[in-house]
């Protein structure tokens, strides 16, 4: 249902003729005019007076101009009239707001006029708005300002609800940075950019671009949620790309949200499209939205990347990649056995084979440290994966431990990262 919350005061209002857009109504009361502009016979004005703004402007007075309440019965105005005390301390306040509040429905489309809202009524109908949208689901379709001033003929009628989109972007985009969840701020860049695409018939470039954010902001999060190892990296460039190409050819409907969008362009800034950096990215990005599962995921498959990069670039083969684990936990049994002065387990032909070309292509001692971490990894990411179901599980009072380990896990892969790459220069120096 539509309901339109408005507040009538108690002092003695002109005539003006207020104007909204090509509209214009002519009225004491700017009540008469927001009905008009709303156009539905089945909304609901929820009006909030006081004792004192009842006797002055809502009943009408014998002998005086008609009051709000009788302009509204001639004009089959469907309201509520809900009586206020003025506000004067902590329990009026929390009356008034729980007196509004109670008003609103389970998915209610909510207009407020601002225009005679006195004390702390802005405070509190910002309050109760934010609060209702999330507790009853209810959305803002308008907010509503009747900019009088003494002497001048014409009062525009000004929409205010940009402030209350401001609000929702906000909380949006924190969702976005700290938990990677982006279905929120896809629905809102859609719903700025989706009158634009039906004004121009969907050739307008800029709205075209803003479409490709939407897009591309949904397949990076995805990517992250459900561990696309082949594909986060070019879903975090993509969307690098987006970002700053929208940074370029501005779009006016977008311009109130400029900072909110370089606080998401920091989660893909330095993303390059090498597959191991951005994986490795993509991990941090995880521990920060507390996605401990995927981090781990992504770092186990992370190390089989490096090590397929190195030895001849086929990331995407499962059976290779299969065997480069079992190569490098040989070698990790191989090197404990060793330290023990035990003879190594036999492994297969095809484990040897591939565990010495391992060590033809990557340093002994950077294999050794691969074996290790993964070793290590996969002990903490099957704890996960079977919900605990193992006689060393990690107990709940101490899971923790699993953000803890995993720091220093995505550390000690950097450091072997940071080496390779530094090597690689200085081989292309020589």
């Amino acid at each position: 249902m539509k309901k339109i919350i408005t507040f009538l005061g108690a002092s003695d209002y002109d005539e003006t003729t207020y104007q909204y857009n090509n509209l214009q109504i002519k009225s004491r009361y700017v009540q008469e005019a927001i009905a008009k502009i709303i156009n539905d016979d089945e909304a609901v004005f929820l009006v909030a007076l006081t004792d004192e703004a009842k006797n002055k402007n809502w009943m009408t007075v014998k002998g005086y101009k008609p009051g709000l309440k009788e302009i509204f019965d001639s004009n089959r105005v469907s309201y509520k009239d809900l009586y206020i005390k003025d506000g004067h301390n902590n329990q009026e306040i929390w009356e008034y707001f729980d007196l509004l509040f109670q008003n609103i429905s389970e998915n209610d489309q909510i207009y407020v006029d601002v225009t005679h809202s006195f004390r702390s009524t802005p405070f509190i109908i910002m309050a109760v708005l934010n609060y209702a949208k999330f507790v009853k689901n209810v959305e803002i379709k308008g907010i509503y300002y009747g900019a009088y001033i003494k002497g001048v003929s014409i009062t525009q009628v000004v929409d205010l609800s940009i402030f209350n989109t401001i609000t929702d972007w906000t909380i949006a985009a924190e969702k976005l940075i700290t938990l990677g969840e982006s279905r929120k701020m896809v629905s809102l860049i859609q719903k700025t950019i989706d009158p634009v695409l039906k004004e121009t018939k969907g050739n307008n470039e800029t709205a075209k671009v803003t479409e490709d954010i939407v897009i591309d902001l949904n397949n990076f999060s995805n990517a992250l949620y459900t561990v696309r190892g082949q594909e986060v990296s070019v879903c975090g460039v993509k969307l690098k790309e987006s970002l700053a190409l929208l940074k370029e050819i501005k779009i006016n409907e977008l311009k109130p949200f400029g900072e909110i969008l370089d606080k998401v362009s920091s989660i893909v800034e330095e993303f390059n499209g090498e597959l191991v950096h951005d994986v490795t990215l993509a991990i941090k990005s995880c521990i920060k939205f507390n996605l401990i599962q995927q981090a781990y995921t992504f770092l186990e498959e992370n190390i089989i990347n490096y090590v397929c990069e190195a030895i001849d670039g086929n990331i995407t083969h499962h059976k290779r990649r299969a065997l480069i684990c079992q190569a490098l936990n040989y070698l990790h049994n191989r090197e404990i056995a060793r330290k023990n002065n035990e003879e190594p387990k036999p492994s297969e032909a095809a484990v040897v084979e591939l565990a010495n070309t391992i060590l033809k292509k990557i340093d002994a001692n950077t294999v050794g440290g691969l074996a290790k971490l993964l070793r290590d990894v996969s002990n903490k990411r099957n704890d996960i994966n079977h919900a605990g179901y193992r006689t060393d599980e990690i107990k709940v009072s101490r899971a923790h431990r699993f953000i803890e380990k995993l720091e220093k896990y995505v550390s000690e892969f950097e450091e072997i990262a940071v080496k390779k790459d530094k090597t690689q220069k200085q081989m292309k120096k020589l």
